[in-house]
């Protein structure tokens, strides 16, 4: 999956997840003039600039869990934004966890429940976590013996716009990484693109389409 950087990475407008080594499955979402909660079994709040926000699997039971009351204390915390980010890169939580905690943060700015700046507020702690369990995930499989024998996702960082570039890197990443993620990644690094696709284990690569 190719996703140029130019124009601003973080400001997301569209909504990619390759699915697994199986296949790549695409999810476009259009730009809305409100914000509205789909009636679908995934429950998809889509925002204004186009993101997305998903409800994760066992809602109830995951925005108990310890991690996401750390994460929401984070989030209601009138601490600066820097002094927030600090605090977070310190916690010890899962994916589910800070989906749990953000997806309620989406799901009430959708209601006018928030205003822009906090939610903006909340959804770079938000992002900075992500990148947080990237990072942590991408050194659990460099340490492991063999790690290089695991099936998982791959994020290529493309210079240029050239995947033939010397300067491309590519990086295992942890299952739950989203083009987002391999994006922001890549293009803190200073490339320009990014793709995302799958690995059986020895580097058989299998990249998602453009």
């Amino acid at each position: 999956m190719q996703r140029s950087l130019r124009g601003g990475f973080a400001c997301v407008f569209v909504a990619m997840v390759v699915a697994g080594c199986g296949g790549a499955a695409t999810n476009k979402a259009q730009k809305q003039a409100g914000v509205n909660i789909e009636e679908d079994v995934g429950r998809i709040i889509k925002l204004p600039d186009g993101s997305t926000c998903t409800e994760p699997a066992n809602m109830g039971e995951a925005r108990q869990l310890p991690g996401a009351v750390q994460v929401k204390s984070l989030f209601d915390s009138e601490a600066k934004v820097e002094e927030s980010i600090d605090a977070a890169k310190k916690l010890k939580v899962t994916d589910t966890e800070v989906e749990a905690a953000y997806f309620d943060v989406c799901r009430a700015y959708s209601k006018g429940e928030l205003t822009k700046d906090v939610f903006e507020k909340d959804r770079k702690i938000y992002t900075e976590l992500r990148q947080l369990l990237l990072v942590q995930g991408i050194k659990a499989w460099a340490d492991k013996k063999d790690g290089i024998k695991d099936p998982g996702k791959i994020c290529m960082s493309v210079f240029g716009g050239d995947t033939a570039n010397a300067q491309n890197t590519t990086r295992w990443v942890p299952e739950t990484t989203t083009v987002d993620d391999c994006a922001l990644f890549a293009g803190r690094a200073g490339a320009s693109d990014v793709l995302l696709g799958c690995t059986e284990g020895q580097w058989k690569n299998h990249w998602a389409k453009k």
